[in-house]
């Protein structure tokens, strides 16, 4: 929580992207996301587009969760799963909603 505090104090660009391809996110427990997306709604910006990058399946299919929950949290963000860093940057190019 404190990472994602100090990051948004800096006003960060309203583009953004996890670049997850070295990661491994199967570790982790349903909870930890949930606890994550919680926790990541207090910084939900309004003209914001977050896209994860995954290089795995079970790591994409963990993202596309937590974008699902993001949407029905009622996040105010765009947040999106893509399989390379070159279809997260052509995402972020287009035109938000």
């Amino acid at each position: 929580p404190s990472i994602l505090a100090d990051y948004f104090a800096n006003e960060p660009t309203l583009n953004t992207i996890y670049d997850s391809t070295e990661g491994d996110w199967s570790h982790n427990s349903s909870d930890y996301y949930m606890g994550m997306i919680q926790i990541g709604k207090a910084y939900s910006r309004k003209g914001a587009r977050t896209a994860m990058v995954f290089a795995h399946p079970v790591d994409f299919g963990i993202g596309r969760m937590i974008e699902s929950h993001c949407e029905l949290e009622g996040y105010e963000n765009e947040l999106a799963c893509f399989h390379t860093l070159e279809e997260a940057k052509y995402w972020l190019s287009l035109p938000g909603r």
